[in-house]
């Protein structure tokens, strides 16, 4: 599996059957927590903008590979909301 597409589907959480984005803001929920018990607030928006330059990156990776724009397994915009 190619790097960006590990990063684009969270792991693959976004190739799961039904509702992909769902399913991505689901899998977010424990590490958002877990980031948040750890360091606070701080932690937690630090992370969220690592998440969202990483995403973009591993976004625009993906639609280059692919062709395919806004693909529904890509979640990691739904990761970083």
């Amino acid at each position: 599996m190619r790097l960006s597409r590990a990063v684009a589907t969270f792991g693959g959480v976004g190739t799961l059957p039904g509702a992909p984005g769902t399913w991505g803001s689901l899998a977010a929920l424990p590490v958002g927590y877990l980031l948040h018990a750890l360091g606070g607030f701080a932690l937690l928006a630090v992370a969220t903008g690592v998440v969202c330059i990483i995403g973009w990156w591993a976004a625009r990776a993906e639609e280059a590979a692919t062709g395919a724009h806004d693909a529904s397994e890509i979640v990691i915009d739904e990761v970083a909301g």
